[in-house]
């Protein structure tokens, strides 16, 4: 679990994967520096997430303590405006499933994680994804994922008990602009002058309301994330009822970029093979 504090702000931020933490860091990084995020030098290929090897995330993209459970105490005496973002289970774990699994992002493969395989889509359908991430939540895989990787360990298990702080605020991944509002808020009765504006992140080609997943599916989510779901209907007001389906763009079009993301991805690791030697 990784929690950025601001000192000079007293605002402490507590990241979960696949919650646009991304997009959080580089805001307080504008925050507290008054810059854009550059990128690093001299760390090899861009990669497109965080990996240890290659430390995208290194911990100088803003001031970052690595907190157990026990520095609660020491958050909320030092840190007044305390927040970490959320989703709901079912939606983060077809995030990560759709980037890391069907988009086969090197992720897993740098880490280690791919050591239980689990089978790649061959032929691209809204159907036959839908099929396959069924099949991905019935899988050992994925409760091998659940163990060893952060996109895929409960959020619940992430935040420790630190849900159990009064001071922590939660906010859903769809309330993030009700959190900068709020946060810019305190920065302004504490005359601090500067706002803080969250990067607004690309939409994805394909999301969990693009595809008709059967109730036995979101059952089993449920059931897997259940500390989540218990979590997030706490203290959250997040929309999980089913409903229809958005848009679905042209299957031909969704194909053939999912294809095309997946090949630039296998270039984006033999990069990394060539250059870890």
């Amino acid at each position: 679990m990784i929690t950025v504090g601001l000192d000079d702000f007293r605002i402490a931020y507590s990241a979960i994967p696949r919650c646009a933490n991304t997009s959080i860091k580089l805001a307080l990084f504008k925050l507290s520096t008054g810059r854009e995020f550059q990128g690093y030098i001299g760390d090899g290929p861009l990669w497109p997430h965080s990996t240890s090897k290659l430390e995208i995330h290194r911990n100088d993209i803003a001031e970052f303590t690595y907190l157990t459970e026990n520095d609660r105490d020491l958050i909320e005496s030092n840190y007044d405006f305390w927040f970490t973002i959320v989703d709901t289970p079912l939606r983060r774990l077809f995030s990560s499933y759709y980037m890391f699994v069907l988009l086969e992002d090197p992720h897993l493969t740098v880490m280690g994680r791919d050591t239980k395989t689990f089978p790649k889509l061959e032929e691209i359908s809204y159907s036959s994804i839908t099929a396959h991430f069924e099949d991905f939540t019935k899988s050992e895989y994925l409760r091998y994922l659940m163990e060893v990787d952060v996109h895929f360990i409960p959020q619940s298990n992430l935040l420790g008990n630190l849900p159990s702080s009064s001071k922590l605020r939660f906010y859903g991944l769809h309330d993030v602009a009700k959190m900068e509002i709020e946060l810019n808020t305190f920065l302004l009765k504490n005359r601090i002058q500067r706002v803080i504006e969250v990067p607004k992140s690309n939409t994805s080609l394909l999301s969990v309301d693009n595809i008709d997943i059967s109730w036995d599916c979101h059952a089993m989510v449920e059931s897997l994330y259940k500390e989540d779901s218990k979590m997030s209907k706490a203290r959250l007001t997040i929309r999980q009822n089913r409903k229809q389906m958005m848009y679905q763009k042209d299957e031909r079009l969704m194909s053939a970029a999912v294809n095309e993301i997946r090949e630039r991805n296998r270039r984006i690791y033999a990069i990394y093979e060539r250059h870890k030697q």
